[in-house]
C-alpha cells in the first residue's frame, strides 16, 4: 500500500531575519523603493520562523516565496513546472505541489518533498496531507514523513482513460473532497465532472454533484470556513468566440449548485465569449477577473472587447461591482491594511501593491498561488480613494461599465457615479424626443465628457430605465477620448471606411452622417473617409 516516501530538507533560519535566499541574503527581489514594500524584519507575524499571516505565494526566479501584508519569505526552489501552493493545517504549513514532486514547508521551518508525478491538489485532515495522482489514485501523505498510502475509494472509473485525472479541491471535517471526470466519459472539450467526498478510513464514497459543464471548471477555492467551493465552469462552450463562463458556488454538505449572475448576459453573447481568469474568497466575499472578446462576422477571430478587470459579487445587489479597471491576470489580498495586494498584470509581472499608491514588481513570472483568506475581507482598494474614470470598451452587448441596458434608472446610476465620479451635466427629466413617437414621456441625460447616459420613463410614476448611451468624440469634461475603445482594432478618430472593413459590414446615408450598424452599435461621421466622431449603443439619438 506504501508508494512512496519523502526527503527531509532543514532549512537553518538566520535569528534576526525571516527572508533568506540561498546565498543568505536578507533583500528580496526588488526594483522599487523599499519603504513602498512588505518589510522583512517585523517578527509579529513570525512564529518558530512561519509568517502567520501568509495569504499567497508567488514564484520568482529564485524560486517561490510566501507573502503578506507585512513580510516575505523565501520558500526554496521548485522542480518542474510552475507548482499550485496550499496552506493546511492550524500552523498554515505551505505545500506546493509541482508537476514531479510535493513540497511541504512546515510550522517548523523544515522542507519535506515526496516525488508525485502529476499530482494535483492538497488538503489536509487528521494530520494527513491529500493529494490525487495524474492515475486518479487518491494518496493520503503522513504530515511528518510525507510516506504515502492509497487510500480505496468507491468512485466509479471514468470510461475514457485519457479522462482519468483529478484532483483534491477540499477537505471537511470528517471527507476529503475529489473533482473526477464524469465516468461515462468526457465531450469534446473535456467535461462534464464530478464532485465527491470520501472518507479516507473506510474508502466510502458519495456524490456531492455533477457538474453540467461540457468543458472542465478552473480557479476552484475552498470558502473560509470549509462549506463551500468557488470554481469557474464553462457555461457554454461552442468554438470560436462561443465560450461563455460562469462562477459558480457550491454547497459541499449539501450538493447545491448557484451559478452567480453573468457579468453580461448569455443571449448577448453571440458571437462574444465571456472568459473569466480567476475566482477567489476574500473574506464571505465572491471576487472574479472577467474578460470579454468579440468577433466580426467577416472574420472570426477573437479580439479583446474588455480588458481582464476585477469585479466584487454583491451578494445583496446581486450584481457584479468592479474594483480594479485592470488588465490583470490574478489579485490576491494580504492585508491586513487596506489596499494590499499582490497583483500578477497581463504582461506576467508580478507586484506588490501597498495601498497607498506603492508599488514594487516583486517577479517577472506568470504565477500567483491560491490562498486561504482570514475570516475577515480585506479591502483590496485602499478607503477614500479618488474615483479614476476608466479605459470605456465598447461592448456590443450594450453594457456601459458592466451596466446592462434596461437596467433600473437609480441602481444604473448609482454604479455609473461609482465608476466615473461626479457628472459634468444632468438634465433632469426633460420632455422625451418628438422622434420617439409616445415610447416615451420623459428622458433624463447625463454627460461625464464625452459619455452620456439616457434614461427613459414611460410617466412620471415610472423610475426609469437606462435605454441608450453614446458618445460624443467633440464633447469635454472628466472621461476623454482617449480613454474609449471599440471592439477589435478599431478606434475612435479611425476613418468610417477603415471601421466597414474591419465589421464587414456597409454604411448608408441618413441626413449628414454614415451610420453604421455592427453588433449592437452605431458610429458615426461625416462621410466615409471622415474620422468617427459618434457612437451609439445600440443607437445614436437624432435628438441629442
Amino acid at each position: 500500500m506504501a508508494s512512496c516516501s519523502g526527503t527531509d530538507i532543514e532549512l537553518t533560519e538566520p535569528a534576526e531575519s525571516v527572508v533568506t535566499d540561498p546565498e543568505g541574503s536578507t533583500s528580496p527581489p526588488s526594483t522599487a523603493s523599499p519603504e513602498s514594500a512588505p518589510s522583512s524584519s517585523d517578527a509579529s507575524s513570525v512564529r518558530d520562523g512561519r509568517l502567520t499571516r501568509v495569504q499567497a505565494v508567488y514564484l520568482a526566479e529564485d524560486g517561490a516565496w510566501e507573502i503578506d501584508g507585512q513580510d516575505r519569505r523565501l520558500l526554496g526552489p521548485v522542480s518542474g513546472e510552475i507548482p499550485q501552493a496550499y496552506w493546511v493545517g492550524d500552523d498554515r504549513d505551505v505545500v506546493l505541489v509541482t508537476t514531479g514532486e510535493v513540497q511541504a514547508h512546515t510550522a517548523s521551518g523544515a522542507v519535506r518533498t515526496t516525488a508525485c508525478p502529476a499530482c494535483q491538489g492538497i488538503a489536509e485532515l487528521d494530520g494527513r496531507y491529500y493529494t490525487m495522482t495524474g492515475d486518479r489514485e487518491l494518496l493520503a501523505l503522513d504530515r511528518d514523513t510525507l510516506d504515502a498510502t492509497v487510500v480505496p475509494d468507491e468512485i466509479p472509473p471514468p470510461a475514457v482513460d485519457f479522462a482519468a485525472f483529478g484532483s483534491v479541491v477540499a477537505a471537511t471535517g470528517t471527507e476529503v473532497v475529489v473533482l473526477v471526470a464524469d465516468p461515462v466519459g468526457p465531450s469534446a472539450y473535456g467535461g462534464p465532472q464530478e464532485i465527491w467526498a470520501v472518507t479516507p478510513d473506510s474508502g466510502a464514497s458519495r456524490l456531492i454533484a455533477a457538474l453540467p459543464y461540457n468543458a472542465p471548471i478552473h480557479g476552484w477555492q475552498a470558502s473560509p470556513d470549509g462549506s463551500e467551493l468557488v470554481f469557474v465552469g464553462a457555461g457554454q462552450r461552442g468554438g470560436t468566440c462561443s465560450h461563455h463562463e460562469v462562477v459558480t458556488t457550491l454547497d459541499l454538505s449539501t450538493g447545491v449548485l448557484t451559478e452567480l449572475p453573468a457579468l453580461v448576459d448569455a443571449e448577448q453573447l453571440v458571437g462574444h465569449e465571456l472568459r473569466t481568469f480567476d475566482a477567489f474568497w476574500n473574506g464571505d466575499s465572491v471576487f472574479a477577473i472577467f474578460e470579454l472578446f468579440w468577433s466580426s462576422d467577416a472574420e472570426s477571430i477573437c479580439d479583446v472587447a474588455m480588458p481582464p478587470a476585477l469585479y466584487r459579487f454583491d451578494d445583496l445587489g446581486q450584481r457584479w461591482e468592479r474594483v480594479d479597471a485592470g488588465p490583470l491576470n490574478q489579485v490576491r489580498p494580504l492585508g491586513p491594511a487596506a489596499g494590499q495586494k499582490l497583483v500578477n498584470l497581463r504582461d506576467s509581472d508580478v507586484f506588490y501593491e501597498a495601498g497607498d499608491g506603492g508599488a514594487e514588481l516583486l517577479s517577472t513570472s506568470s504565477f500567483i498561488a491560491g490562498s486561504t483568506p482570514p475570516d475577515i475581507e480585506v479591502g483590496l482598494a485602499p478607503p477614500g480613494r479618488a474615483v479614476s474614470p476608466p479605459t470605456l470598451e465598447v461592448l456590443p452587448s450594450g453594457a456601459l461599465v458592466g451596466v446592462a441596458l434596461e437596467t433600473d434608472a437609480d441602481v444604473a446610476t448609482d454604479r455609473l457615479l461609482r465608476a466615473f465620479g461626479p457628472v459634468d451635466l444632468d438634465t433632469g427629466w426633460t420632455a422625451g424626443c418628438p422622434l420617439d413617437g409616445n415610447t416615451f414621456a420623459d428622458e433624463k441625460l447625463l454627460r461625464w465628457g464625452v459619455v452620456a447616459a439616457v434614461f427613459t420613463r414611460t410617466s412620471e410614476d415610472d423610475p426609469g430605465r437606462l435605454s441608450h448611451w453614446f458618445i460624443s468624440a467633440n464633447a469635454t469634461g472628466s472621461v476623454g477620448p482617449g480613454q474609449v475603445h471599440l471592439p477589435g482594432s478599431v478606434e475612435l478618430g479611425d476613418r468610417l471606411a477603415e471601421a466597414e472593413a474591419a465589421y464587414g459590414v456597409e454604411s448608408f446615408d441618413i441626413g449628414f452622417l454614415y451610420l453604421l450598424d455592427a453588433g449592437g452599435f452605431t458610429l458615426a461621421a461625416e462621410t466615409a473617409d471622415d474620422p468617427i466622431t459618434d457612437v451609439g449603443v445600440p443607437f445614436l439619438p437624432i435628438c441629442d
